[in-house]
């Protein structure tokens, strides 16, 4: 045979080779592959550990019926595909269970829950414990859980000392039940991945200053903080400031002191997008300024927090800023024009604060929904264009002293549900409008100095439920025969 030839045909079976090879590789990782997207199922052990758990739940309640019996719980079949139940796809191991707001009657959770050795999220929030103190002798075994979410369950009494020992959690939610927390449970323990805290209505025993410096040193990498009616009490501690990883700070309706501190700034708290201190007991102090420069903050609230002087022109910095709350407070002059840079503010809250002049324009704030300026003492016309605001849901500005006409056009609003201008010095006619709105339901025009008649025009508010026209100097004869089609108000009051 020509050298040639064997040539040929050796290279001919060499190439075969290779392909034969390749073939089987790829049939191999089809193989490989097909058994990776088949999920393993659950293991027994890990489905007879959950129905004994399941015997820990009650579904006879009568007062307020369970949304589930988690009927697919039942034995024989694959756990993971079970009402509120995750699994691992290679091992068949539990890693989630998730049964929020089912209203089951919980007694003592079945210590067999430690054998779910590798659950990670653990979530029953908003069901009720009928043993108001929680028993945690199975939670020594969930080393893995990063996630715990038991609010709203109905607890008294302490936070068991073994939360606190879940070292590996990111997210603890403990928030609106009656317990009680000591500082010395905080600092016993070492929660250093924990991000998430949430312990509203918690009541927590020790002083504020105790509790910060704790949060400080145990849960460095800690960025969500609410700690709403926590019954804290002392000053705001400088340990807060070293939490830089901070974005949600609540501390609204606690019981702190002393002056309100500059700790919130943007080198301390580059992440805040949210900071409420409302409706605490602070001495008079003028409003902080290192607020001003927080760039990412979307609410701020300071409501009821004391503060006096004059709000900066530098809030009008905060231009990501949706909700602005610093109601009930004791500041003197005007409202800064400098708003009109809040572009994307939501809520505007300035209600009963001391504040006076007249009320900027603020046309810019097209996303506007609510605007809450009752009980100061502006003066001046009413500042709302009603072609502008699209989004306008309420608007309150009684109790002030503003004068001039109500534009008709705020009858127009095609979002707008309540219209509060009542106590002003509001004169003139009110102008018959086109385009009623379809959801306006409350009117309150009452103590005013209006005129001329009432516009025949408000028989067309569909929705309308309230009309408060007292006390005002309207004349000629209303025709009630047109708001008989209003089926919803309540007889006008003129």
């Amino acid at each position: 045979m020509p050298a040639h030839h064997t040539s040929l045909l050796v290279t001919l079976g060499f190439l075969a080779e290779i392909l034969l090879l390749v073939h089987c590789s790829h049939a191999r990782s089809a193989d490989s592959s097909a058994s990776q997207q088949v999920p393993a199922r659950c293991r027994r052990d890990q489905a007879a550990a959950l129905l004994t758990v399941k015997r820990s739940f009650n579904f006879t309640n009568d007062d307020e019926p369970p949304t589930t019996t988690l009927s697919s719980w039942t034995v024989g079949t694959d756990c993971c595909r079970w009402e509120g139940v995750r699994c691992d796809n290679v091992t068949g191991r539990v890693t989630a269970l998730d049964l929020p707001e089912r209203n089951l009657q919980i007694g003592e959770l079945h210590p067999s829950i430690s054998r779910l050795t590798s659950l990670q999220y653990l979530n029953l929030a908003y069901n009720t414990f009928t043993s108001s103190q929680l028993q945690v002798s199975g939670f020594q075994g969930l080393t893995q859980l990063t996630y715990l979410n038991l609010s709203t369950c109905n607890f008294y009494f302490q936070v068991p000392l073994d939360i606190f020992r879940l070292t590996n959690l990111v997210i603890l939610d403990l928030g609106r039940n009656r317990w009680e927390l000591l500082p010395s449970t905080v600092v016993a323990n070492d929660l250093s991945k924990l991000k998430e805290l949430h312990l509203e209505q918690v009541n927590i025993t020790g002083t504020a200053p105790e509790f910060f410096k704790a949060l400080a040193n145990h849960f460095p990498l800690l960025q969500i903080l609410r700690l709403t009616g926590c019954s804290l009490s002392g000053p705001l501690h400088p340990s807060l400031s070293r939490l830089h990883s901070l974005s949600v700070v609540d501390l609204g309706y606690n019981s702190l002191t002393g002056p309100l501190p500059d700790l919130f700034t943007h080198s301390n708290s580059p992440l805040l997008r949210e900071l409420v201190l409302a409706e605490n007991r602070f001495e008079p102090s003028a409003f902080p300024l290192g607020v001003t420069g927080l760039k990412n903050l979307m609410i701020l609230d300071l409501g009821s927090t004391n503060l006096v002087g004059a709000i900066p022109t530098s809030i009008g910095s905060l231009m990501s800023l949706t909700e602005l709350h610093i109601s009930w407070n004791s500041f003197s002059g005007r409202l800064p024009s400098a708003l009109s840079n809040l572009t994307n503010l939501i809520i505007l809250d300035c209600q009963g604060s001391g504040l006076s002049g007249q009320i900027p324009w603020l046309t810019s704030l097209t996303r506007l929904e609510s605007v809450w300026l009752a009980g100061n003492n502006f003066t001046g016309p009413v500042p709302l264009d009603g072609h502008m605001y699209p989004y306008l849901i309420e608007v309150r500005l009684s109790n002030n002293s503003l004068s001039g006409t109500v534009p008709a056009s705020l009858f127009t609003l095609p979002a707008l549900q309540t219209l509060c201008l009542q106590m002003n010095r509001l004169s003139g006619a009110i102008e018959e409008f086109q385009n009623p709105s379809a959801k306006l339901t409350d009117i309150d025009l009452s103590s005013n100095q209006l005129t001329g008649s009432v516009p025949a025009s408000f028989s067309y508010l569909t929705a309308l439920q309230s009309l408060q026209l007292d006390n005002n100097n309207f004349t000629g004869t209303l025709d009630l025969n047109p708001f008989l089609r209003l089926r919803n108000l309540s007889t006008p009051s003129v």
